[in-house]
């Protein structure tokens, strides 16, 4: 009989897709179980797409929302009878809320395992509503792999617009981090330049980044909106099509990058650590992002358009 494996992973974008290469390895080594995927809404689609699950279920992390809360803990931590649980977030909610939650109310015996942490509760339960007696023992089977974002085929619509030869541009980034944000008139400058090279650039960007993307679209008859036209799922399949990807510290940036295509991605020192090192991915780092010019920026993409100019 299949067991009922359920994988834990929130946000935010960048940190779900690059969770995606231990939940692949999780679904190898449960080829004959039934894994189910318990994320937040904007990437159900995402998860869905993987092929990895059974179901995607949602957890919109709510605080006060009574009748969300009551879903999550009763429709899908109780009533789900999981035999693995493995927690990808190690939040303070589901290490403090959800594991004591499921000590008390399963039915049956469970494995809470932390990947990361390379450690697994094993809980055995004698009835319902008993705290159960949990041991802690090693867990060491999941090593950190790039995620194969290939099953990201992208919607053939949004992908027909696309320019012959471009730069994929990710100007965006949290409303509330505005330190992250490389200048709008920096993106511009890079534009122009690819542009004298027959290279656009293609602006990626959602509602909330309207002003950026405008701004650097207004800014050169080189560079093309593509603002509110991707979904997560079309943003790998895009970048593939790119000479190169530039962009900030940001989910879609980082999703961006990992497609193998030149990127090149912007930091602040106190953002840093977010940095992801791959051989195809070029970090730039200042005290301050405005610090980073359009020169040392160029220094690093002109040769990657001027070898693929060559090559084409």
């Amino acid at each position: 009989m299949p067991k009922k494996i359920l994988i834990i992973k929130h946000g935010a974008l960048g940190d779900f897709v690059l969770s995606l290469g231990t939940m692949r390895q999780l679904a190898d080594l449960h080829k004959d179980d039934d894994i189910y995927c318990l994320t937040m809404s904007p990437f159900v689609d995402l998860a869905r797409q993987t092929g990895l699950f059974k179901d995607v279920l949602v957890d919109n992390r709510p605080n006060y929302q009574i009748k969300e809360w009551y879903h999550v803990l009763k429709k899908v931590l109780m009533d789900g009878q999981w035999d693995i649980i493995y927690d990808l977030q190690q939040s303070r909610r589901t290490r403090q809320k959800y594991l004591p939650f499921l000590r008390l109310v399963s039915r049956k015996d469970f494995c809470w395992v932390f990947p990361y942490k390379n450690c697994q509760i094993d809980v055995h339960k004698t009835r319902a509503f008993s705290w159960g007696k949990a041991t802690e023992t090693p867990w060491t089977r999941v090593e950190y792999i790039f995620p194969d974002l290939s099953f990201c085929q992208g919607n053939p619509e949004v992908l027909a617009q696309l320019p012959a030869r471009f730069i994929l541009m990710v100007p965006g980034c949290s409303a509330g981090h505005p330190y992250k944000r490389w200048p709008e008139k920096y993106f511009v400058e890079i534009a122009k330049k690819a542009g004298t090279l027959g290279v656009e650039s293609v602006v990626l960007g959602t509602k909330a980044e309207t002003e950026i993307v405008n701004a650097i679209c207004q800014g050169t008859p080189f560079a093309k909106s593509f603002l509110g036209k991707t979904k997560l799922a079309d943003i790998p399949a895009v970048a593939r099509r790119a000479l190169v990807v530039l962009g900030n510290d940001t989910g879609p940036q980082h999703m961006a990058s990992f497609v193998q295509t030149p990127a090149v991605t912007l930091f602040c020192k106190r953002t840093e650590k977010s940095a992801i090192q791959h051989n195809n991915i070029t970090n730039l780092i200042a005290q301050n992002i405005e610090d980073i010019t359009p020169d040392t920026v160029w220094r690093v993409i002109e040769p990657i358009l001027a070898k693929e100019s060559h090559e084409a």
